[in-house]
């Protein structure tokens, strides 16, 4: 999924929606990692909020960024039969506007 730019002085929720998959997930995990030809040695340090759940939403806020730079957020959450994971990735280019 490519989300919509953002300012590296935004603060942005990204919303990682299960429920095609799942009523409802919980204990989701984050990876992050910068792509594309500029690099952020700490792609991580974009989330600022640990992620939440809603259901079968996983919501997780983020922050700063390096203008140029994109990043890939993989969420990974347990599903509602209490065996199943399921991962959905993003991709969040940061441009200053």
């Amino acid at each position: 999924m490519l989300l919509s730019n953002k300012d590296p002085l935004e603060s942005v929720t990204v919303t990682f929606d299960f429920s095609a998959l799942t009523t409802s997930v919980s204990n989701p995990s984050m990876l992050y990692s910068s792509v594309g030809r500029v690099g952020d040695p700490a792609p991580s340090a974009i989330q600022e909020q640990s992620p939440t759940v809603s259901g079968a939403k996983v919501l997780v806020q983020v922050f700063a960024g390096i203008s140029g730079a994109a990043y890939s957020i993989k969420c990974t959450a347990l599903a509602a039969d209490g065996i199943s994971y399921y991962t959905l990735v993003a991709t969040l280019p940061v441009n200053s506007l």
